[in-house]
């Protein structure tokens, strides 16, 4: 099959009938577990938790997708063709999962000696769809589709074609926020294992590690944000020694820092999708976790024009004396915190993204 390794070395084929279903579980495990409650948005096993988007987000709604999906595998690769998208699928699954794990696919009877060894292999496009209510309290919000990890997929909003991602190692997300209006919805993904980009025999689609399996795997939920919000955040700390001076250094202090103070730069991405601008107001602060000792950082605060469009807003923290460097034996980090407030008419819309990191330089010793 495409984008298999061929193991006639190490596995023992036993050539056994195809089989659409097989009832009981496999030998590997890719599931996440995702705490559920019932939600009257979805059916039962919805939940609430913070919003993400490249950091933690407890501004918006996330409703959990996790729980029963209809599903189809689409062995003759008809199914764009065929407008699936457009009906009801008439098999189920239950995500996060995959399809060795859930059962389906073609058995291998393969023996392995030097891994384990598949009891079902699936590599092609498979089908997954899930029907959900949106209430009125969404309209004019940003609705995002996050799949924490999957393969090349595509995805349908009713019969309207949404959006296309591959990346192997990073979250697809897919702006579903014009299509899913107050009502009822069906999204519909489209997983192809058998389309991989140039990587080669790298351990995402290896036998001997992930497998070139076919799913939706971590978390899978809706993400509901203002249409004025932080995208990412980022932060550079500098740890050289002209922006970081020793503590026992007399000399004159660069950016009028004290000893044993460092910098930390932040760069916020912000979305304006309002269709208006007005005044934004943000916040940037940051905390030591982790540790007993507790140090006071203090808060930057800066103003804008919010225009329409994607705006960065930078801020420069300074670090006080004595945070510890992260290290793989003791992981000091540091939470970043930035708040926004912005008035694109006359109510102000807000909104909060985190992130961690830690403090450590990483140099060459020889060149």
């Amino acid at each position: 099959m495409p984008g298999m390794r061929n193991c006639q070395s190490a596995c023992r084929n036993t050539s056994p009938a195809p089989s659409p279903r097989l009832p009981n579980g496999i030998a590997h495990a890719h599931r996440s577990e995702v705490p559920r409650r019932a939600n009257p948005c979805f059916p039962p096993g919805g939940v609430a938790v913070g919003c993400e988007r490249k950091g933690n987000n407890d501004m918006g709604d996330t409703f959990n997708l996790a729980g029963v999906w209809q599903f189809a595998l689409d062995a003759r690769n008809q199914g764009i063709r065929e407008r699936w998208f457009a009906r009801k699928l008439r098999q189920t699954i239950s995500l996060p999962t995959t399809t060795d794990e859930a059962g389906y696919g073609e058995l291998t009877g393969e023996a392995c000696e030097d891994r384990l060894s598949r009891v079902r292999r699936w590599i092609g496009p498979a089908w997954y769809q899930k029907t959900v209510t949106i209430p009125k309290t969404w309209a004019g919000k940003k609705i995002f589709l996050f799949l924490e990890r999957t393969k090349d997929s595509q995805v349908w909003v009713n019969d309207t074609w949404a959006g296309s991602d591959d990346s192997l190692s990073t979250p697809h997300e897919f702006d579903l926020s014009k299509l899913l209006t107050p009502g009822k919805h069906t999204i519909t993904v489209l997983v192809d294992n058998a389309k991989l980009p140039p990587v080669g025999p790298c351990h995402q689609v290896d036998e001997r590690t992930q497998t070139n399996w076919n799913g939706i795997l971590g978390r899978i939920e809706l993400r509901v944000c203002e249409p004025i919000y932080i995208r990412s955040l980022q932060a550079y700390p500098d740890l050289t020694p002209a922006n970081c001076p020793n503590p026992h250094d007399d000399e004159p202090i660069h950016l009028g820092l004290k000893p044993g103070q460092c910098i930390i730069e932040l760069v916020a991405e912000v979305v304006n999708d309002s269709g208006w601008s007005g005044k934004g107001g943000f916040t940037f602060t940051a905390e030591v976790v982790g540790r007993e000792k507790e140090f006071k950082i203090p808060a930057v605060e800066t103003g804008m024009l919010v225009n329409h469009g994607v705006q960065q807003v930078k801020a420069r923290l300074i670090l006080p004396a004595g945070i510890p460097r992260w290290d793989e034996f003791n992981p000091t980090l540091l939470r970043i915190t930035v708040e926004s407030e912005a008035m694109p008419r006359t109510e102000w819309v807000r909104d909060r993204l985190s992130i961690t990191c830690g403090l450590r330089s990483f140099t060459a010793s020889r060149g």
